[in-house]
């Protein structure tokens, strides 16, 4: 499990520097996605499609604040905003925000943390990764799924991989949510021997965007952070 706390750690690292941080207010209605970047930042990544039902093309996007010059500044922080299109010409209205969801890319011997953010199906997805440049650490990549519910995104799954670049073997977690379970594969790398594990998933409260602030400080399991 050192990779899984390695990732919790960078997680939480972005975390308590986003609680530090002043962050600017966004606008809460603009006619073009460019009217909710605040000065001084931009937009790092993002994604279209319809996330509340109404046939409307929404929008998630990634905010960074810009480098300053003459600078390395590897721990910019970063915002995740959701915009709801609006019928006519009437442009966008602000519905989420995130400051501590997207974590920062804070070590310069790791790659840029965040993978990717794409909408499928009224289904936000954001992906990370773990991977460490000139190192024997296991490789993980994990992927965080968001659906609207007319109230609040929540989370409806999960997947967390990690691969062993000394072992070569494998773990994946794969969540749902909504069915409440969770399944465990384990095996090598080109086997053919893969061992399967289900388990009910103890979840009273559903998370949120809201609730769940920051990746890697949710304990689902004994010595597993997701």
């Amino acid at each position: 499990m050192k990779l899984a706390f390695a990732l919790a750690s960078s997680f939480l690292t972005s975390a308590a520097c986003a609680q530090q941080l002043q962050y600017p207010a966004i606008k809460s209605k603009a006619q073009q996605r460019t009217g909710f970047v605040p000065p001084g930042w931009e937009i790092l990544d993002g994604a279209t499609g319809d996330l509340n039902k109404d046939g409307l093309a929404d929008e998630v996007l990634v905010l960074e604040r810009s480098a300053r010059k003459g600078t390395t500044d590897l721990e910019l922080p970063r915002m995740l905003v959701v915009l709801f299109k609006l019928p006519g010409n009437q442009g966008y209205v602000l519905n989420a925000q995130s400051n501590s969801f997207i974590s920062t890319h804070d070590d310069p011997e790791t790659d840029e943390p965040l993978a990717g953010i794409s909408i499928t199906r009224g289904v936000m997805k954001i992906d990370f990764q773990y991977i460490r440049r000139n190192s024997h650490d296991d490789l993980s990549t994990s992927a965080y799924k968001f659906r609207y519910d007319g109230r609040h995104f929540v989370l409806i799954g999960a997947d967390i991989s990690i691969t062993g670049r000394m072992s070569f073997t494998f773990r994946q977690y794969s969540y749902n949510f909504l069915t409440r379970k969770g399944v465990l594969t384990t095996g090598n790398l080109g086997g053919e021997d893969d061992q399967t594990l289900t388990r009910t998933l103890a979840l009273p409260v559903p998370k949120t965007l809201d609730t769940f602030a920051t990746p890697g400080t949710w304990t689902l399991a004994e010595n597993f952070i997701l």
